[in-house]
């Protein structure tokens, strides 16, 4: 119940991210026309405000859910390798989680769902939750904590490119179109700040370079300890924990891969770990 509800959440979060970027793509698109006529002015200085606030809104949505999803992982993966759990994962205590999960998974709309995903293996189709974990061969069980940290990571690595540099692109041709209007198009001095209200949602989604440079520090920092670990012959559980505690930074981090890649990638990606050593 916990593994469907992670998924559940993240995948509302997902969802929610690529609707607030088809509204702001949308918002600084509509900036670009001026009305000719009062009414329509204010019409459209209306609704680029109510846009905009929208945006905000599935900003704080799309962090909400984030939160639950990594703490609800962290709870599953403490629990199944019986590391400390304590008061507070994240912002929520681990009652909250499991009532979030009850909730979530008795929910009619998704008892069909919740059904599939508990039965399929990622090499299923559709791809489930079922052995969550690839069953590999270990020296203890401490390397097999390791080994399942491990097989976290390195689907991170293999899922995880190139939206850093798309979100630059995109933000830079707007605000370049944006000044370059206003500088050539004679705007009265009042739609000037009409004209930057759209950048506010923008900057909210500019913290996703943030995210990703979080996503990729935690990432890098997971992958040392790791390399660190896997040359030992029992990895010390106290290590085992401070890595738990930095694949939980990586799965706060709002840098969300669509469930869609999941889905495609899923069965390749469960044969490619199967395989390492």
């Amino acid at each position: 119940m916990l593994n469907y509800s992670q998924r559940v959440h993240y995948n509302r979060a997902e969802k929610l991210n690529f609707i607030n970027w088809i509204v702001v793509i949308f918002t600084l698109i509509l900036n670009l026309f001026t009305p000719t006529t009062q009414n329509l002015i204010i019409l459209h200085s209306i609704t680029i405000l109510i846009l905009t606030l929208l945006e905000v809104y599935l900003d704080i949505s799309v962090s909400t859910s984030v939160a639950i999803g990594a703490a609800t992982k962290d709870l599953f993966d403490r629990t199944l390798f019986k590391l400390p759990i304590g008061s507070k994962l994240g912002n929520y205590s681990p009652r909250e989680l499991y009532d979030i999960a009850i909730t979530t998974c008795s929910n009619h709309n998704n008892k069909l769902d919740y059904n599939t995903q508990i039965s399929n293996t990622g090499n299923d189709t559709p791809p489930g939750l079922k052995d969550w974990y690839t069953n590999k061969q270990s020296k203890n069980d401490n390397y097999c904590i390791l080994n399942c940290q491990s097989e976290n990571i390195y689907w991170c690595d293999k899922l995880s490119k190139k939206l850093l540099k798309i979100i630059i692109i995109i933000a830079t041709i707007f605000f370049c179109i944006t000044v370059l209007f206003i500088t050539l198009v004679d705007v009265p001095p009042y739609l000037v700040l009409i004209k930057i209200i759209p950048f506010i949602g923008l900057a909210f989604k500019s913290n996703e370079v943030i995210n990703i440079t979080t996503y990729n520090k935690a990432y890098s920092e997971c992958n040392t300890l790791i390399n660190a670990l896997t040359t030992t012959e029992v990895p010390p559980i106290e290590m085992l924990i401070n890595l738990q505690e930095h694949i939980f930074t990586l799965r706060s981090s709002k840098h969300l891969i669509p469930n869609t890649l999941h889905k495609v990638q899923s069965e390749t990606i469960h044969q490619m770990w199967a395989k390492l050593k």
